[in-house]
Formats: C-alpha cells, structure tokens, sequence
C-alpha cells in the first residue's frame, strides 16, 4: 500500500506541473488580452475625441475674421439697410457647441487683444449694449488668461509699452543732450585757456 501512494504522489505531482504551467500561461494571456481591449477602446475613444476637436476646430477656422468683432459689414448687404450685423459671437452669455468655451477673442496683427462681446470704443457711445457690466468682466478675465501668452498685448500692456519707449527715448536724448553739453562746456574751456 506503501508503494501505492508512493505511485499516486508522484502522479499528482506530475499531472500537478503541467496543469499550473497551464493556468499560469491561460491567465498570463487574459492579462494580455484585458490589456489589448482596454488598450483599443481607449485608442478608439482618443479617435473620437480627436475628430470632433478637429471639426470644431475647422468650423472656426473656417468663420470669417469678422465676426471676432462686436459688428461687422455684411459681405452682401442688403440695399435698404446699412450693413451692420450683431456678431455671432458676440451673444451673452456665450454660447458654443463646445463644452467649457467662456468666449470667443481673437489676437490682431498688432497684437492687441479683440472679443466680440463688446464693440470698441471709437463705437461704444452709439451702441447700446445689454449686461454690459458683466460682458466686461468677461472681456477682461479673457483678456487676463490670453496675457499670459507673451505675443498677446492687451490696450493696458500696448499703454505701458510705449510708455516705457517713450521713457527710454526721452532718457537717450536727455543724455545725448547732457553729452552735448559737456562737450561745449570742454570747448569753451578749451578756448578761454588757449587765450
């Protein structure tokens, strides 16, 4: 009998073997397998999420510059009017397809900051604007995310900019002036030891 379990040990043992080296490979590829689907709804979910940032992306690509402004001149007026249109973008609060957006601004050439939500101020006397208080808040928190971006120069940073080259113009003539001066002062002394 002795013999017998000996037997049947070492064919447990045996059969034990392969049947872990089994189970062991059978869930090493579940974890592979779970990895690779996951791994493939997640690219095709970044997929997804890329192509309708890039439509959204393409539908303000392709809005005319124009319509980042408070008004603008219609391509084709109609005769009986004068042209003005109220920018699609300039409706309070903001409204967008997509999520998150607080508003619409755009950087000019000259890089000043320009938003629809309110006309400029050479038009503002002749334009009645609703909430205006809160269109101004709006502008200015825009603006204040926007002037972190050191291309971006707001009407307050394009003010103090020519300040500061005024400042430096008027210091590079005082001194040009003041070298002038000593070097006639040099002359005249020049001049009067001379006699």
């Amino acid at each position: 009998m002795g013999r017998l379990r000996f037997y049947f040990l070492v064919f447990s043992v045996l059969l034990a073997l392969p049947v872990a080296v089994l189970l062991w490979r059978t869930y090493s590829s579940l974890e592979k397998e779970a990895f690779f689907f996951y791994r493939t709804i997640a690219e095709g979910v970044i997929a997804t999420a890329s192509e309708q940032f890039l439509q959204s992306l393409r539908r303000e690509e392709d809005r005319p510059f124009n319509q980042y402004r408070y008004v603008y001149v219609a391509e084709r007026p109609v005769p009986s009017q004068e042209g003005l249109n109220l920018s699609p973008l300039a409706s309070f609060p903001v409204e967008s397809e997509v999520p998150g957006v607080l508003g619409y601004f755009q950087v000019e050439p000259d890089g000043t900051f320009q938003t629809p939500l309110l006309p400029p101020a050479t038009l503002s006397g002749g334009i009645e604007v609703p909430q205006r208080p809160q269109r101004i808040e709006l502008k200015q928190q825009l603006a204040s995310i926007v002037e972190g971006f050191r291309t971006v120069r707001t009407p307050d940073r394009v003010r103090e900019q020519k300040t500061k080259e005024e400042v430096a113009r008027k210091s590079e003539a005082l001194s040009k002036l003041k070298k002038n001066l000593v070097m006639n002062q040099r002359r005249k002394l020049m001049i009067i030891n001379r006699k």
